[in-house]
């Protein structure tokens, strides 16, 4: 669950695609060929909408996993004995802030 690592391996893969289906060079760069056959652009686009939805998923699972650990962690008894601790709160025995 590494974005960055995530994100490599996606613009490789697109990277790839475009080198499979597109003309040019590594020097100039890569276009798909899809003014000249519009099957292959076609082709291209589907694999490259099954690409991008793959890593929009991985990209909401790896979010929603530290948003649900952060969240556990603030809500967590160490947590708030700890966010009193630091900011020094004192309450009354009835438990109103001080």
């Amino acid at each position: 669950m590494n974005i960055v690592k995530d994100a490599k391996n996606f613009i490789k893969d697109r990277d790839a695609l475009v080198k499979k289906y597109g003309e040019g060079n590594d020097t100039d760069g890569y276009s798909v060929k899809g003014l000249y056959d519009p099957f292959i652009f076609y082709e291209f686009d589907e694999k490259e909408a099954d690409l991008s939805h793959q890593f929009e998923r991985e990209l909401k699972n790896t979010i929603l996993h530290w948003l649900t650990v952060e969240y556990e962690y603030l809500t967590s008894e160490e947590a708030i004995i700890e966010t009193i601790e630091a900011n020094e709160y004192e309450f009354t025995k009835e438990g109103k802030l001080i």
